[in-house]
């Protein structure tokens, strides 16, 4: 948890987003970070990794936008 809010304020500090640090940028954090640990900070990563229902990964999204063109769909035969 540490160490996201230091890569946080890193990104903050470099007007990027966090996902596009270099992984020279996060290892000035703490030379432990590798490849595997960066890729756990990129965007579509973090989304898909919630997934349970009425998550933002992929598959939630889809499901949720099914169920609303079903409701729209049964608004409109009304």
């Amino acid at each position: 948890y540490h160490l996201t809010g230091d890569a946080v304020n890193l990104a903050e500090e470099k007007g990027k987003d966090i996902s596009e640090l270099t992984i020279e940028e996060l290892r000035s954090i703490n030379d432990d970070i590798d490849e595997d640990v960066a890729a756990l900070l990129d965007n579509r990563a973090s989304m898909n990794a919630r997934a349970s229902q009425g998550g933002t990964a992929t598959v939630r999204t889809r499901e949720q936008i099914e169920s609303m063109r079903r409701w729209l769909q049964e608004q409109n035969a009304k």
